[in-house]
């Protein structure tokens, strides 16, 4: 049987990518995280405002023709938003018969195994005088078209949906008047060789909930934050008006400018679409926006300390083989470049499969840079079988703690203590490493599957650790 997901996001959840789901795997060899500030995946600021161009992406909430019906999103500066500030809008009627924003989400990839689920959200809050009740909704997720209903005069949200649509929804008393109202709901059979559109809707209904009405022009409901994400409701986190967030998917993407097959998404019926890496070819690459989805601020040292996670499925082949692990500084590299440094942050498997490594280049407290090859005890082989490996690195104490499937397999004191990870102005590479640093070789490249990985800025402790492979096992094990 296979177990319903489990969320594993907090807020200190800075990066995420799971290339099985759609909304993290779209477009042609790139992947793109699901956490931190790019976790909103609702494009659209919230200020319900945008007109930064979006071509290839998706549409602004203010594309002509048809984004907006009937409403308009005004400012309510003298209202208090959920998080104290004063983005929220009025969804204002006029004088028409049909009052919603629609907005029309572009992805690809594909689904060809286990239901994926994805979860909408919103903060509402009663208009002035407007004896209004709100819904949202999605189309274009057959067979799963999920609809629910909030209603002021109750303070309760009503399911809507087609038969099994909606797998969780409620309203969450967010204070000061508003709530924080939600759905999650499947998609599946999802194959797209050029593009899909998954379509989302807020729409005022009257009093007796009748979503066609004559408007008086004035009435409304207070809306913010809304955000699409993949899996279940997490933590809200606002996306904030600058350049970098305009875009929802692409300012956390890996990418590859390369033409070589390297690597290709594989599908399974149970383990879903992972990213194989061939050993010879190059892997993924990112711009600086992914290095600063989890780098502390703008300082050259930083991450400080962090958890570092990855579902891989090796695939072990003799040194010296094409672009084989080195046989002096072995390994295969998951990510590298952590902290945006060619030099720096590679975390991984030596060569014959049995440990878990992270180099990495830090500053001391005393003393400069650095760096370090921490290893974890001996491991059963990992050969052609799926496991989580994980590492949390304590800054200070200059120890990294090694953890498979979820339980503890050793630590490494490198005899120092940090103030972070030396960084630089890079991004992040995943499945092999470019430096040309004599401890981080050119062929750290990874042979085999990854799947679901990411960081968190803190150290997870041994039962965090277990958590995390409990939530995330149901793709690879019974």
């Amino acid at each position: 049987m296979i177990v319903n997901r489990k969320n594993i996001d907090t807020d200190e959840l800075v990066f995420w990518i799971d290339p099985d789901n759609p909304l993290s795997y779209i477009k042609s060899e790139a992947i793109n995280s699901v956490a931190g500030l790019g976790k909103n995946l609702f494009t659209g600021t919230t200020d319900f405002y945008n007109t930064y161009p979006e071509v290839g992406t998706s549409y602004a909430w203010n594309r002509p023709g048809f984004s907006i019906l009937g409403v308009s999103p005004v400012a309510a500066p003298a209202i208090t938003d959920p998080d104290g500030s004063t983005n929220s809008r009025l969804l204002q009627e006029d004088t028409s018969n049909v009052h919603q924003l629609r907005f029309d989400l572009t992805v690809e990839g594909e689904i060809l195994g286990p239901p994926e689920t994805v979860t909408y959200s919103l903060f509402v809050k009663d208009g002035p005088s407007s004896n209004r009740q709100i819904r949202i909704f999605n189309t274009n997720t057959d067979p799963y078209n999920a609809i629910i209903k909030f209603d002021f005069a109750t303070n309760t949200v009503s399911d809507l949906g087609d038969p099994g649509s909606n797998i969780g929804y409620g309203a969450i008393d967010a204070g000061g008047g508003w709530y924080r109202i939600w759905y999650s709901l499947k998609i599946e059979n999802f194959i797209s060789a050029g593009s899909y559109t998954i379509r989302t809707f807020i729409e005022l209904l009257d009093a007796s909930g009748n979503p066609t009405y004559t408007g008086d022009g004035s009435s409304g409901v207070y809306i913010y934050g809304p955000q699409f994400e993949e899996g279940a409701l997490s933590n809200y986190v606002e996306k904030g008006d600058s350049i970098d967030y305009k875009n929802a998917f692409q300012n956390r993407k890996f990418y590859s400018s390369k033409t070589d097959p390297n690597p290709t998404p594989y599908t399974t019926s149970f383990e879903g679409t992972s990213l194989r890496f061939n050993a010879i070819d190059s892997g993924l690459a990112s711009s600086p926006n992914v290095r600063l989805s989890f780098r502390d601020g703008a300082s050259a040292v930083s991450p400080r300390d962090h958890s570092i996670f990855a579902w891989i499925k090796l695939n072990k082949i003799a040194s010296g083989v094409g672009g084989a692990p080195s046989i002096t500084l072995p390994g295969y590299a998951v990510f590298s470049r952590i902290g945006g440094r060619t030099n720096n942050g590679l975390f991984g498997i030596v060569e014959d499969g049995n440990k878990i490594m992270y180099k990495v280049r830090g500053r001391r407290t005393i003393g400069g840079d650095i760096t370090y090859n921490h290893t974890s005890n001996i491991i059963p082989d990992l050969n052609n079988d799926w496991h989580l490996i994980s590492v949390s690195w304590d800054s200070a104490g200059g120890t990294c703690y090694f953890y498979l499937d979820g339980n503890p397999v050793g630590s490494d004191f490198s005899g120092w203590s940090y103030l972070g990870v030396s960084g630089s102005g890079g991004g992040l590479e995943i499945g092999y490493s470019t430096s040309t640093d004599p401890n981080f070789p050119i062929y750290n490249k990874f042979s085999g599957l990854i799947n679901t990985a990411g960081f968190y800025n803190k150290i997870l402790n041994a039962s965090e650790h277990e958590a995390l492979y409990n939530a995330t096992k149901y793709r690879f094990h019974n």
